[in-house]
């Protein structure tokens, strides 16, 4: 196999970025690629499969087959690495460090679109799996002594291609065998911009003559092209420093506008190493494959003065699995929006694929959680649409999603406390009351949308006044020369309640209300106050048991020690309720 043109390397490092990173920027509207073109891209997948299946057709296409599944990857992966020296020497030049993102687009291209990845065989030498670092380690290999050529396809209407593939020895040129592989085109994307692959495999076997019988072909020569010399590196400081937050000096001021040259904005270049530098730097590391801790190291600064370095792409596809500083961008935007209250982590998991599919639904795109150019595009926009539905919180989700509940929760008198846009054990607590309150059981510690909506419906219980009946008139009896004595009925006592608490108590309450609310309330009015704010019926103005339960009970809700006692916090917490 003779070396790709250098241009593949910002093709599939391209493939390998996550998401976009200002949402403010438009790329160029994409150039519609000739079939031709886009057959040039698969030439690294097609050659792997010559090696894989062998000329005669020693191996059998089988993507169910761990072992022919990863022979095929591995031998992607190499093709890569040869073409992308500075790649691998970047892990020592003995290993080839592809993240796992990449190794899916291998996987992808070559079974028809399938992104998992199977556990690898022992079966398998030469590459292994870091889950740290998420990334699997190919051991290098040279490319053998041969080469590809795509040399006629066939086009159907519904866009699947018949394509007939040559092998050749490198040496003397000679035709070794060939290969028939049906190519499907890949759905849902641009003119292929949106992976470093626009077709998938769906069969690979050794040539027949009746591979194209009753199909209109279209001869080709469809190579690699012979890549022009490495260029140098452009002027830079020499020897490369370590650089990194809080740097300063000519070398950062040479790395910045290398950066900036490259469109990663690193802001002004005014050689200090600063939070814009340090996001410019774990873009590029985003780029090149690398973990994203937004240092400068010395192999980082080798390949970023490159002439051939990885330019700034501002939209691409992310999805589950994918993390790092472009996913933390997706998430901060959804957050913004309101489709997303999770804490901004960088790790593309389920509640930001079902932040993704809320805000696809809104902008009428296919709800498949998959953050695509369109759906980012979208998202980019000034008025892209605030989401107008309830999200399910969790404690620790922290934003306006989390205040707006607050707030309901505080003005229903479950929260005494401000909103604070965390869900914290205030929170859970209030929420808790709010559940009970409705004759619901939970822990507080979520807030599903079922529960939100009563939340938001729900209206608190109106105190029934208590009516005084008016008495009877009793008509004046007619005078009578010798009125009869009625004897006077016995009088039943009304028993009046108790107070549960003592006068010091009953005092010590009533002088923190008058003093809190300027007011001179006697005993009764004070407590009366007190049974209108907690709903306590009826409103005796007597601090009695009831009304002492209901001060527990606000307690509890509140997390604070239950004394039953309405003492300056309580008085503190009910005094903004007034309505």
């Amino acid at each position: 196999m003779r070396r790709i043109m250098s241009i593949l390397l910002a093709v599939l490092l391209i493939g390998s970025a996550v998401a976009a990173a200002e949402f403010s920027l438009l790329p160029a509207e994409p150039v519609e690629k000739t079939v031709e073109q886009k057959l040039y891209n698969m030439l690294p997948i097609l050659d792997s499969f010559a090696r894989n299946l062998g000329i005669e057709g020693e191996g059998i296409y089988d993507a169910n087959d761990p072992q022919f599944f990863w022979t095929q990857l591995y031998l992607a992966s190499v093709n890569w690495g040869l073409e992308n020296p500075k790649v691998a020497l970047a892990t020592g030049g003995v290993e080839l460090g592809v993240p796992a993102s990449v190794m899916k687009e291998f996987a992808a291209a070559s079974f028809l679109g399938n992104t998992e990845l199977p556990e690898i065989p022992p079966t398998v030498s030469g590459i292994r799996y870091d889950a740290a670092a998420d990334t699997y380690f190919v051991a290098m290999s040279d490319a053998g002594q041969t080469y590809v050529v795509i040399e006629r396809y066939a086009e159907s209407a519904e866009g699947i291609l018949s394509v007939g593939v040559g092998q050749y020895n490198t040496e003397s040129g000679e035709r070794l065998g060939g290969l028939f592989v049906r190519l499907h085109a890949v759905t849902g994307i641009s003119n292929g911009e949106d992976s470093a692959f626009p077709y998938a495999v769906e069969v690979a076997q050794v040539e027949s003559d009746e591979d194209f019988e009753g199909l209109l072909v279209t001869d080709c020569e469809i190579r690699y092209e012979e890549p022009e010399e490495i260029p140098a590196p452009t002027a830079t400081p020499v020897p490369y420093i370590e650089l990194t937050m809080g740097s300063r000096g000519d070398e950062v001021n040479a790395l910045q506008t290398r950066l900036n040259e490259l469109g990663y904005d690193a802001g002004k270049a005014d050689g200090i190493f600063g939070s814009s530098t340090r996001q410019a730097v774990r873009y590029f590391q985003d780029a090149i494959g690398v973990p994203q801790n937004g240092v400068a190291g010395v192999s980082l600064q080798e390949m970023l003065f490159y002439a051939d370095a990885p330019e700034f792409v501002t939209y691409v596809q992310i999805q589950k699995g994918a993390t790092g500083i472009r996913v933390e961008k997706l998430q901060e935007r959804l957050r913004a929006l309101g489709y997303l209250a999770a804490p901004v982590d960088g790790d593309f998991g389920t509640r930001t694929v079902e932040a993704v599919k809320l805000f696809q639904a809104a902008v009428d795109l296919k709800e498949d959680g998959v953050a695509g150019i369109r759906t980012l595009k979208a998202l980019a926009k000034k008025n892209a649409p605030k989401c107008d539905s309830f999200i399910k919180l969790y404690r620790g989700d922290t934003g306006p999603r989390v205040k707006e509940m607050q707030v309901q929760l505080n003005k229903l008198g479950f929260l005494a406390k401000k909103p604070s846009s965390s869900y914290d054990k205030n929170t859970v607590a209030a929420v808790k009351a709010f559940i009970n309150a409705i004759g619901k059981t939970g822990d507080g510690k979520t807030a599903d949308k079922a529960l939100l909506k009563q939340l938001f419906d729900y209206v608190a219980p109106t105190p029934t006044p208590v009516v005084t009946p008016t008495p009877e008139v009793t008509p004046t009896p007619e005078v009578t020369p010798t009125p009869e004595v009625t004897p006077t009925p016995e009088v039943t006592p009304t028993v009046a309640p108790e107070s549960v608490i003592t006068p010091e108590q009953l005092l010590e309450f009533v002088t923190l209300l008058n003093t809190k609310m300027a007011t001179t309330y006697t005993d009764v009015e004070a407590v009366t106050w007190l049974q209108q704010m907690l709903v306590v019926l009826p409103q005796t103005g007597v601090y009695d048991a009831t009304t002492q339960a209901a001060v527990s009970a606000f307690q509890v809700a509140n997390s604070w020690t239950d004394t039953g006692l309405a003492d300056a916090q309580v008085i503190d917490a009910l005094i903004p309720l007034i309505p």
